[in-house]
């Protein structure tokens, strides 16, 4: 995101550019199984928003089942492999979430309060089995 606004500096107009951008999460499998689902909330929320790793257009993203679209390729995140996802794609704000993994076959994986306000990889292991 780009943002430009002109402002007065000691009675001088000038243009000021203010350059940020949503980081990206890398997830990285070290659990000793496929995962097949990423999953967010902000901390302590009933609720997670993501799902089905999904590459669109050659972007990964989160959908629920059902929400692929012709052309969708699924995805997975093979043991030792990462992926990383765009958090411009994710839609929840904020820079502290909880991180879920799932495998193929059906264990959870979860990290809690991560401060994402910066590119950050993020190794799940079997302690974070839940």
């Amino acid at each position: 995101m780009i943002l430009s606004e002109q402002v007065a500096v000691n009675n001088q107009d000038v243009n000021v550019t203010l350059i940020k951008r949503p980081p990206t999460l890398t997830v990285v499998n070290n659990v000793g199984a496929t995962i097949n689902t990423v999953f967010l909330r902000i901390p302590g929320a009933p609720s997670w928003t993501g799902g089905n790793i999904v590459i669109r257009n050659g972007v990964i993203s989160l959908t629920a089942a059902g929400g692929a679209q012709t052309g969708d390729i699924s995805g997975s995140i093979v043991n030792k492999d990462s992926v990383q996802i765009w958090m411009g794609n994710v839609p929840i704000s904020g820079d502290r979430f909880d991180v879920r993994i799932d495998d193929v076959q059906g264990y959870t994986y979860v990290k809690t309060n991560v401060l994402l306000a910066d590119d950050l990889s993020l190794i799940f292991t079997q302690s974070d089995k839940r």
